[in-house]
């Protein structure tokens, strides 16, 4: 009779299946946050690449302007920096998307110069004084930019007039929508809306000479000659602008 060759198996006990299980939780514990880590940065650095195509559009707008800026809000649609500037970055105006019922919406429209990938307010914001319906963009212009142009006799301000080009804003990150136009939000001395810092309690801006960078909440400082002075951020054309 052949001799039978016995076959031995062996199994997971329970105290290595649990050993197992823990170094997987361990692994995906190290793991999520990484990820989760990578994709806001990539969500960060599209937003600011998408301040640095404005910036390059509004330094063609200027130079084919003598320096004068478009207006930051209006009911002039040949006026706003939302649909003059558009061209320059081979994009609709937002009053052509709105014509076609494509108003960009935060969260659904996909890749859009009009729109930060963080951003989830929404599409079209309601009027409080009208009630009608106003489209939407993650981005705003300098408010205290058609202040300067109502304190100087309809004048509107450009860029030779400006000391500090390279810290004076005129593109934020915004998330407040006010009356008469796209996503106005007054851009005090003070520094924007605390919502717009969306990234980690930081914010994309973009400045007169086309730059645009990231700064944290604690590097925004009331305009003063002392901050200018300093290097500071600058939002008020009447602090930085020569008469």
């Amino acid at each position: 009779m052949p001799n039978s060759t016995t076959r031995r198996f062996s199994a997971f006990t329970l105290v290595e299946l649990m050993i197992v299980i823990g170094v997987i939780s361990i692994l995906a514990a190290m793991t999520f946050p990484a990820v989760g880590f990578v994709r806001n940065r990539a969500q960060q650095n599209a937003c600011l690449s998408n301040m640095r195509q404005w910036g390059m559009a509004f330094s063609g707008y200027l130079d084919e302007h003598r320096g004068k800026f478009p207006s930051p809000f209006g009911k002039d649609d040949k006026e706003v920096w939302y649909n003059v500037l558009s061209p320059y970055l081979g994009e609709p105006s937002m009053k052509e998307l709105c014509d076609a019922d494509k108003a960009p919406v935060a969260g659904q429209s996909g890749r859009t110069a009009y729109l930060c990938p963080v951003d989830r307010a929404g599409d079209l914001f309601e009027d409080e004084k009208t009630g009608s319906k106003q489209p939407y963009s993650s981005y705003a212009m300098n408010a205290n930019i058609a202040d300067s142009v109502s304190k100087s006799g309809g004048k509107r301000l450009r860029l030779p007039q400006l000391r500090h080009p390279s810290t004076f804003v005129v593109l934020a990150e915004s998330g407040i929508g006010c009356e008469d136009g796209i996503t106005r939000t007054k851009l005090h001395t003070a520094g924007p809306a605390g919502d717009a810092f969306r990234h980690s309690r930081s914010i994309n801006l973009c400045f007169a000479d086309g730059s645009a960078g990231r700064f944290a909440e604690e590097d925004i400082h009331p305009d003063s000659p002392d901050n200018v002075a300093a290097g500071h951020i600058i939002w008020s054309a009447e602090v930085d602008a020569e008469n």
